[in-house]
């Protein structure tokens, strides 16, 4: 009989990326030895709507196929074998009408006890460990998803302080960075998470600088996942009960611990070990498994820090919880009872991410691994771009936040050989910003992190021209692009990255003007001298790497002459290290040059775009005289808040957002008559939405 209610869920979710089938097939692995032994790989469908599983079903038999996962593309499903001293990992095609599963090839695992696999995001590679030889290899996937001979292997070498548990290597898990440069693979005999540069296109991995991050002596690490945003890592530790948050610094790797959290209550006095972990969909909540105390403990993330805060321990129905996931639409947690040969349905609260029980269960023997099948199909580009336009469409209204150097030297554009004492911003509240952007109902800030000047608001390893120069501000220890997406972040803001390329800004009655003698740096640091693309390059992949999903990068001076000819290169470089990131070009009105019509008002003679335009566009405008805070900047040359409401009306009729300059003062505050301008609007319309609301 044709498993049909496997086939409506495999073609709902190839055909609807972006929204969940209401059936999401599911496969379990196994244990096919010991009391209960099952007999390979299984299938079910998990009802995403009301959380009941369908009736098990074989879908491979396999010898312990203790740790499974499923290609992006849903249609190979990868097992590593845990028998005997040479371990093997197998590929498997899915049979898209029954769900079964047909054996493609089996590789050596190139050790001892293979006990996880992982895909690198390319899916161009197979990872695996070996906990009893402690070792981790990789396996290069073949287009018809069957696996070629390994390629990479690493050997890993010690011991810790439990002398039953780790008077050797064993590495417990791989897996990978969210820009796949780096595998991490946590060996619980070590007490270290090993770090590795991985090569994709190779298939090998190699010891990174640093090497390893060190756990407390006697934790076991054993399974590491990344938090939603990418900015923090969370290993859970089997033999001490523990979890341990870290900061992560994406350009070299390094993993730098904040916090240590027990999985247990303070009153539990039994044995218990540690096992899977797992971060829900939404990046607010995590989850650890404890095995001996048999429940999931519940932490809620705090988005700013990374650190855990303990919500709760679920036991019901739980025993022996070796692994458990939670499914995509971040609805329910399935719980994998090794020891009850049982997998369990709990329903996950949206507002707390506390588990709630179900009567939902299925039977399985000795079930030790989840995995969803949820099928990424081929992105077509063009499609992709317009679901972002159209979504960016939705927001509306923008903060423009002009603050850099040139705050506070009076001019508009800074050139560069500013002392850096002036930038004295002693009272800087980027939550001060993010509230009165919320309060006036906008939904997207833009922050110029690079103007002019070259000045850089953020520690940037390529120049020194940057925020640690300013040792007035957090005595130059300071990251004001971290502080502004954080507090834009938590008011569930989206976050745009102004960047200035070079120009000729010195010959402008808007420059600061140039120290005689000194060469025109053209708005970028002395370091771009002389290759001026590499060096905005490198520039724009600390901004995409170092603070999460960043939604939208708005270039200035992209068609100058200095890059124009490397322009489409360079917003290439972009969407290789975000896709989503929407690239604005300042002025732009050709598709072809920028993600969104862009018009600079009133600069730009088509400052708005004409009646009836139906291309998603963009208008800036400044909410007085200049663009950055300046002395001479008063009451006359604000603008009225009902041209503000009528600006924003007649944007949006005409199919664009309207981002609206409002520049920080030289405390960092947004203050005195901007502040009450823009109060002026809020309130304008507030009273607008309340007498319609009476209609």
């Amino acid at each position: 009989m044709r498993f049909i209610a496997f086939i409506v869920a495999i073609i709902t979710s190839l055909a609807l990326p972006t929204v969940y089938a209401e059936s999401l097939p599911v496969y379990f692995g196994t244990y096919t030895s010991g009391r209960n032994a099952a007999e390979g790989i299984y299938r079910s469908v998990l009802d995403t709507d009301t959380g009941e599983l369908s009736a098990p079903a074989l879908a491979a038999k396999a010898e312990n196929p203790s740790f499974i996962e499923i290609h992006p593309n849903g249609r190979f499903l990868y097992a590593v074998s845990e028998s005997g001293d040479a371990g093997t990992v197998s590929a498997y095609a899915i049979d898209p009408d029954t769900g079964n599963l047909k054996l493609l090839n089996s590789r050596s695992s190139g050790g001892s006890g293979p006990c996880h696999v992982n895909i690198d995001r390319s899916a161009k590679n197979v990872l695996l460990t070996n906990y009893s030889s402690g070792s981790a290899s990789v396996v290069p996937i073949v287009a018809d998803g069957s696996l070629a001979e390994p390629t990479g292997f690493v050997q890993h070498e010690g011991s810790s302080v439990n002398p039953r548990r780790q008077k050797g290597p064993h590495a417990h898990s791989v897996n990978l960075s969210p820009d796949n440069r780096f595998a991490f693979v946590a060996d619980l005999g070590l007490d270290k998470i090993m770090i590795y540069k991985l090569d994709v296109e190779k298939g090998t991995i190699a010891a990174n600088d640093p090497a390893f991050v060190k756990l407390k002596p006697g934790a076991g690490p054993r399974h590491f996942t990344f938090g939603a945003d990418g900015r923090y890592a969370y290993v859970i530790n089997e033999l001490n009960g523990t979890i341990t948050a870290f900061t992560y610094e994406p350009v070299s790797g390094t993993l730098s611990e904040i916090q240590s959290i027990t999985t247990l209550p303070d009153d539990f006095a039994g044995s218990s070990s540690c096992a899977e972990i797992r971060v829900h969909p939404s990046g607010r909540f995590l989850y650890g498994s404890n095995r001996g105390h048999d429940s999931i403990a519940v932490y809620r993330i705090d988005p700013a820090k990374g650190t855990l805060t303990f919500v709760e321990h679920e036991r019901a129905g739980i025993k022996t919880p070796r692994n458990f996931n939670i499914d995509p639409t971040g609805k329910f947690c399935l719980v994998a009872n090794q020891g009850a040969d049982s997998v369990v349905v709990f329903r996950i609260d949206q507002k707390t991410g506390a588990l709630e029980p179900t009567t939902n269960k299925i039977s399985i023997g000795r079930p030790v691994c989840i995995r969803f099948l949820r099928a990424d199909p081929p992105v077509d580009v063009e499609v992709e771009q317009a679901v972002f336009r159209e979504d960016f469409l939705k927001l509306r209204f923008g903060l423009f936040l002009h603050f850099n150097m040139a705050t506070y030297i009076n001019r508009e554009w800074a050139s560069g050989y500013e002392d850096p004492a002036f930038f004295k911003a002693d009272r800087l509240d980027c939550e001060q910003w993010a509230e009165v952007a919320s309060a006036v109902g906008m939904k997207y800030g833009v922050l110029t992190v690079k103007h002019t000047g070259g000045w850089c608001l953020w520690d940037s390893d390529h120049t020194a021209h940057d925020i640690t120069r300013f040792i007035h501000y957090k005595n130059g220890r300071g990251d004001i692009v971290r502080e502004f997406v954080d507090a834009f972040r938590a008011r569930g803001l989206k976050i745009g990255l102004y960047y200035c390329f070079p120009g000729d800004f010195s010959s402008s009655g808007h420059g600061n003007g140039i120290p005689e003698g000194m060469p025109d740096l053209h708005g970028l640091p002395p370091e771009a001298a002389g290759d001026y693309v590499e060096f905005i390059k490198k520039q724009l992949t600390e901004l995409l790497t170092n603070y999460g999903p960043i939604d939208l990068l708005w270039i200035d001076q992209y068609s100058n002459k200095y890059t124009s000819s490397n322009w489409q290169e360079i917003r290439a470089h972009i969407k290789s290290l975000q896709r989503r990131c929407l690239v604005i070009g300042n002025n732009a009105h050709d598709l072809r040059d920028s993600d969104i019509y862009s018009c600079e008002y009133p600069w730009d003679p088509k400052s708005i775009p004409p009646e009836g335009n139906r291309t998603p566009a963009e208008v800036c405008d400044k909410i007085s005289g200049t663009w950055f805070w300046n002395t001479a900047d008063g009451p006359e040359h604000l603008k009225d808040a009902q041209d503000i409401i009528k600006m924003l009306k007649l944007c949006s009729e005409r199919n664009a957002n309207y981002l609206l300059n409002v520049p920080p003062d030289r405390n960092g505050l947004i203050s005195g008559i901007h502040l009450e301008r823009i109060q002026e609007v809020a309130a304008l319309l507030n009273a607008t939405a309340s007498a319609a609301d009476k209609k």
